[in-house]
């Protein structure tokens, strides 16, 4: 789907409601579908399970700008990581990683090179640039991660809690006010 469909549909999901809106809605998706790596990325957003919600649009892109994505959800369960494949593979002492529905993320240029990381891992990464943008899980199959730090505005995302901090260097110190856990709870 074009940026072009998408401000429209954008515009439209402000404008109208109800079934008019699934109308005009329906009008506009394509539900084609594009293989990324070893699971399927949706390339059509704005319609959820046949009604109509308002969107929260972000997008984000790699550094040389081969790769950009967007996804529709609310920035929210925002986490920096200390886990040692996350430091390892980013060459950063944390990362930190917003988790998005997958139905509701797509690229929309270019095509991103894939690591597993681990058995039930996959991140991907510009091949060009190197910068490391998402995070696929086959624990949790229905969410992917975006790094906060590619996206266009990461100053809108505040972290809310650390994990996996039994992994964090010694000299790092904490923000106090948000919780840590030992691990990730899925």
């Amino acid at each position: 789907m074009s940026l072009k469909h998408l401000g429209i549909r954008s515009w439209l999901t402000g404008l109208f409601a109800g079934s008019v809106l699934m109308l005009i809605g329906q009008a506009f998706t394509d539900l084609s579908f594009g293989s990324c790596g070893n699971f399927i990325v949706r390339r059509d957003m704005g319609m959820n399970g046949g009604e109509a919600r308002m969107s929260e649009i972000h997008s984000g892109g790699c550094h040389c700008g081969g790769l950009r994505y967007q996804f529709d959800a609310p920035l929210r369960d925002i986490a920096h990581c200390h886990c040692s494949i996350c430091r390892r593979t980013s060459g950063a002492t944390v990362v930190t990683w917003i988790s998005v529905p997958l139905a509701s993320f797509t690229w929309l240029t270019g095509s991103p090179c894939a690591y597993d990381s681990a058995p039930s891992c996959v991140r991907y990464f510009c091949g060009k640039c190197g910068a490391h943008l998402a995070l696929f899980t086959r624990n949790s199959p229905d969410e992917i991660d975006v790094t906060i730090a590619t996206l266009d505005q990461p100053e809108l995302a505040a972290p809310s809690r650390h994990i996996w901090i039994e992994n964090r260097l010694p000299w790092l110190r904490l923000d106090e006010h948000l919780p840590g856990v030992e691990g990730e709870p899925f």
